[in-house]
């Protein structure tokens, strides 16, 4: 292959990267529902109070009232991260919306959370506001 057609295809497949958005970037092993529950130790229901992005930007730090447990010990509230790089999977946590979440907390009891954990459990995402 030329130089000429090597810069080409690299600019076309970058251009095409920049404008697909983060779900069409993530390659999750599709699952239902049940399976997502069953296989972590927390599964609730809650609503996003608010959301604000964490201190160097890259994920968005969310406070979900839980209105439901389905499974495990939950607290009332709940902190709630994903990143907002695109391309890295990240789920948008928009204040006001009632999602459905699974997981097991991080070592500063947080769940983090993405694309293939919350897609099967939530109907198709709304896009995530634009980074500042």
């Amino acid at each position: 292959m030329s130089l000429r057609r090597f810069v080409a295809l690299g600019l076309a497949v970058g251009i095409g990267l920049g404008w697909a958005d983060a779900a069409s970037a993530c390659s999750c092993v599709r699952v239902d529902r049940q399976t997502v529950i069953d296989r972590e130790p927390i599964a609730f229901r809650g609503v996003v109070e608010s959301a604000r992005p964490s201190d160097d930007g890259r994920r968005v730090v969310a406070s979900v009232r839980v209105v439901r447990t389905i499974k495990g010990r939950v607290p009332r509230v709940v902190t709630v991260t994903s990143t907002t790089i695109p391309g890295l999977c990240g789920y948008p946590l928009n204040p006001g919306a009632d999602l459905v979440f699974a997981g097991r907390p991080n070592a500063a009891g947080a769940f983090d959370v993405g694309m293939c954990t919350m897609v099967p459990l939530n109907p198709s995402p709304r896009r995530m506001p634009p980074r500042r």
